[in-house]
């Protein structure tokens, strides 16, 4: 099913899929799953085109989200140290609960440039269409 690199980990697995989205679940709802995802996160965009466009599936199901506050702190640091990074369609793949909430709303006082999308944790087939469109 999928094209390799892959990583598997206790904390963060990555793979990239045939379809070419970038995939990583999250087993532990952690600042050391975070830390995988955004070091390979960054890794992809900084060798990655500015004229392509990074899928990325965040899958929160197996353990749910990790520490807001940090992961917003690691995101920022990682778009800082990459000012020419290319394009991402961000779906994140989840339990509704009240912290889903949250975060969307956060995501939304930032105004973040790249389209990003909440799927519940079902809709894993409509989160891989969402990405592979160019709509917002």
């Amino acid at each position: 099913m999928s094209t390799a690199p892959a990583a598997v980990t206790k904390a963060c697995d990555y793979e990239r899929l045939e379809n070419g989205i970038y995939y990583f679940r999250f087993n532990k709802a952690s600042k050391e799953a975070l830390d995988q995802q955004v070091e390979k996160l960054g890794e992809i965009l900084a060798s990655t085109s500015t004229s392509a466009t990074v899928r990325v599936l965040l899958d929160f199901r197996p353990a749910g989200f990790p520490p807001i506050t940090y992961a917003f702190q690691k995101v920022r640091a990682m778009n800082m140290s990459i000012p020419q990074r290319p394009p991402q369609r961000l779906a994140f793949l989840h339990h509704p609960n009240v912290l889903t909430q949250v975060v969307q709303s956060f995501i939304q006082l930032q105004r973040m440039k790249d389209p990003i999308h909440f799927f519940p944790a079902e809709q894993y087939d409509a989160a891989i269409g969402w990405l592979l469109d160019d709509k917002p």
